[in-house]
């Protein structure tokens, strides 16, 4: 069972670091869920919510998926990384301006490995080419005006951003603050944002800051940093229909840990910790834990989870659960761990929810409850937790409290690996390789558990040294095989060292026989060479 407890967060500060670190950290199907990808993208990037504006546009308009399904095509020479990302250009750039639709192909370039676009002086002669297939790049699917009046949000604030960029369209304020509208009030925080900055600047309709500031609230509460920051301005300036109201002003950037000027950050998010503020308890508290901008004090920290979390904070009740579990800041206290895990899971924190399970699982702090701990694996797994979709597939796979169900292992096994966990790539690797609760498929099983070895996973690079040794998925490849048993040995696996032994004591594909290397690798981990 698995437990992931790590809130250490490091900010990128470039579209191409961001984009990469999400595939890095969700797996490359995260391309195609613009949703969970913006979303993602906010809290890895929370500077460039312009920049994100940019990729909810291009993922919506299945950009993203465009390279998840060509990039086997490029692997295996179908086609080529810059026809990919000119097809990928041409769709782009019916929705956004030339220099943002360069950014978004080149950071989705970046993340796939492969080449940015070359440096060109007129870009615009490239839209109208044609890939190696002999596609007009330049054709779109979508009726995007179809789409948008009858009812599709994302149509309606890409046919907004087209409308005030004049893409592809007469450029139109009024237009673009009509489609804005729309999307705003299905609660769309990219548009919202957008209305409230024609409100601000009076393009389309008459400039209004009371309007604005209502728009600008309603981004600003999903999360959007520029909707912040440009609330506080509003209420610090004063405009049509808004008084200057310095007090509001300050109120707000200290909610949102937006700095005035002449302000210093952290002092103003400690000011509003010890005034109440719960948001900037718990901001406080992780700087103090993790030595953020302030003196690394854990114990200090552990009192400011604490504040926060007798207030019926989950984030906190999760964050003090963990320095009680682990002793960080504070005397280790399984039972008040337990007591803290409880209280965020009833409150909705799914990672608590799973190492709640994980406690009943093994009895830790606790006795051991099997079918509570299935419980909560399921609850955690439902709200999307990839640990727990792991742990709850790991007990459908091996019948914990319920008849053994390898199918829907499987299911579990799938969504947890799509976020990139490496024991779920395992697992589901294993399935297809044994054909468990799905077909066999031995070139399925090899990707997956190349995904898990790549991660680090000692049974992963195991199993894959039995598909290069066994031509399983894969061409028969001895030096391939050995060099996958050696990471596994290294990482204290006694079969991963047996076999490398053996690899190099009886030679084979591509990897000549040396008995004397055999021997040294023998006496190195142990393995009675003898025996093989």
């Amino acid at each position: 069972m698995s437990n992931s407890a790590d809130k250490t967060k490091s900010f990128c500060e470039t579209p191409d670091e961001a984009v990469k670190r999400l595939v890095e950290i969700f797996g490359m199907d995260i391309l195609a869920d613009h949703r969970r990808f913006c979303s993602a993208f906010s809290d890895i990037a929370p500077r460039l919510s312009k920049e994100n504006k940019s990729f909810y546009v291009a993922v919506s308009e299945n950009v993203g998926k465009l390279y998840i399904t060509l990039s086997e095509k490029v692997k295996s020479g179908e086609t080529t990384p810059p026809d990919v990302n000119k097809r990928a250009l041409a769709i782009v750039s019916e929705y956004l301006n030339p220099e943002k639709s360069r950014m978004v192909i080149n950071a989705f370039s970046y993340a796939m490995g492969w080449e940015k676009l070359p440096d060109v002086q007129d870009s615009a002669s490239d839209q109208g080419s044609v890939n190696s297939t002999g596609e007009n790049v330049l054709s779109h699917e979508h009726n995007i005006l179809e789409l948008a009046e009858n009812g599709d949000v994302n149509a309606q604030y890409n046919l907004g951003e087209r409308y005030y960029f004049g893409n592809g369209v007469k450029h139109s304020y009024t237009k673009a603050s009509h489609w804005y509208r729309k999307a705003a009030i299905a609660g769309d925080s990219n548009a919202q944002k957008r209305l409230a900055d024609c409100y601000r600047a009076g393009q389309g309709i008459p400039k209004d800051y009371g309007l604005a500031v209502y728009w600008y609230g309603k981004a600003a509460e999903q999360g959007d940093y520029e909707a912040q920051k440009a609330l506080v301005r509003c209420y610090k300036s004063g405009g049509p229909n808004l008084h200057k109201d310095i007090d509001t002003a300050q109120q707000l950037a200290l909610r949102y840990g937006i700095k005035l000027s002449g302000d210093n950050l952290n002092d103003m998010i400690k000011y509003s910790a010890e005034n109440g503020s719960i948001p900037s308890q718990l901001r406080y508290a992780d700087m103090l834990f993790f030595g953020k901008g302030v003196s690394q004090d854990k114990t200090e920290a552990v009192l400011w989870y604490e504040r926060a979390a007798v207030q019926n904070n989950a984030e906190a009740q999760y964050s003090l659960a963990n320095c009680y579990a682990s002793g960080e800041g504070t005397q280790q206290n399984l039972g008040k761990a337990l007591y803290w895990y409880e209280k965020a899971t009833a409150n909705g924190n799914a990672e608590a929810a799973n190492t709640l399970g994980c406690y009943y699982y093994y009895g830790k702090g606790t006795a051991k409850i099997p079918e509570k701990a299935v419980e909560l694996f399921l609850m955690s797994a439902q709200a999307g937790n990839s640990d727990a979709q792991y742990n709850y597939g790991e007990c459908c796979y091996n019948g914990i409290s319920m008849l053994k169900n390898p199918a829907e292992a499987v299911a579990w096994y799938k969504k947890s690996a799509s976020q990139g966990n490496p024991y779920a790539q395992y697992s589901l690797g294993w399935c297809h390789y044994f054909g468990e609760g799905v077909m066999q498929d031995y070139n399925t099983a090899k990707r997956l558990f190349e995904l898990s070895a790549m991660q680090r996973n000692p049974h992963a690079q195991l199993a894959l040294g039995y598909c290069y040794l066994n031509g399983q998925g894969t061409d028969r490849n001895f030096a391939k095989a050995s060099q996958w048993f050696s990471k596994s040995a290294s990482r204290g696996l006694a079969e991963g060292a047996r076999m490398l032994v053996k690899c190099h004591a009886t030679g084979g594909y591509f990897l000549p026989k040396d008995t004397q290397k055999a021997q040294r690798i023998a006496d190195k981990y142990g393995v009675e060479y003898s025996e093989l």
